[in-house]
């Protein structure tokens, strides 16, 4: 029951988190003022590699800009995305132990 629970908000988060390049697409495709959507893009991708995903891969292979990272490999975008789904795991294995602490509290 408990890892069922653990896997919907895994899911759930893990799609929230790695939201803005499945966005990014579509708010082009619109056309819509894409100023808040460089920001979060910015954020994303800036976010992991300064908590140590490029000491996973070779910094050679990065490309910088003025807003960040500007064109990097397959494996940069998938350490990437496996460092927002890890904290999504963490957030949701939090979640379930502080409202399983707070259940038990109440009785």
């Amino acid at each position: 029951m408990k890892f069922n629970v653990f896997i919907k908000r895994l899911l759930i988060l893990a799609v929230v988190l790695n939201l803005p390049p499945i966005i990014t697409p579509l708010i082009l495709l619109i056309g819509l003022e894409p100023t808040l959507l460089i920001m979060s893009l910015g954020v994303w991708v800036n976010v992991p590699l300064l908590f140590g995903v490029q000491l996973i891969v070779d910094t050679t292979q990065l490309s910088y800009g003025s807003f960040g990272l500007n064109e990097a490999p397959t494996i940069i975008w998938f350490a990437i995305t496996l460092f927002w789904t890890a904290c999504a795991a963490i957030c949701s294995a939090l979640s379930l132990i502080i409202f399983k602490a707070k259940a038990s509290t109440q009785m």
